[in-house]
C-alpha cells in the first residue's frame, strides 16, 4: 500500500489494454487502405485521432525508471541472444 503497487499495477494494465487496442485499429486501418484500389493513405483525421489516443495512452502509464528500463532491457538482450543460440544448435 505505500508503494501504491495495485495503483500501478492497474495503469499497467489499461496501458496494454488501450495499446492493444490501438495497434488494432491502426491495423485495421492500414488493412483497409491497402483493401483499396488506389492504396490510400489514412487520412489525416486517422492520424489526428491515433497521435491523440498514443498521448492520453502515454499520459496514463506510470514511468519507468532508467535504471529498471536498462536492466530489463539487459535481461530482454541476454534472452534473445540465448534463445538464438538454442536456435542454432
Amino acid at each position: 500500500m505505500i508503494c501504491g503497487w495495485s495503483d500501478k499495477v492497474l495503469k499497467h494494465s489499461e496501458g496494454v489494454k488501450l495499446f492493444t487496442d490501438l495497434i488494432t485499429d491502426i491495423r485495421d486501418i492500414v488493412d483497409s487502405s491497402e483493401a483499396t484500389a488506389d492504396n490510400e493513405n489514412p487520412n489525416e483525421n486517422q492520424v489526428a485521432e491515433i497521435k491523440k489516443r498514443y498521448t492520453l495512452i502515454c499520459s496514463i502509464l506510470p514511468t519507468i525508471p532508467d535504471k529498471a528500463f536498462l536492466e530489463s532491457k539487459n535481461r530482454y538482450l541476454t534472452k534473445r541472444r540465448e534463445s538464438e543460440e538454442m536456435d542454432r544448435k
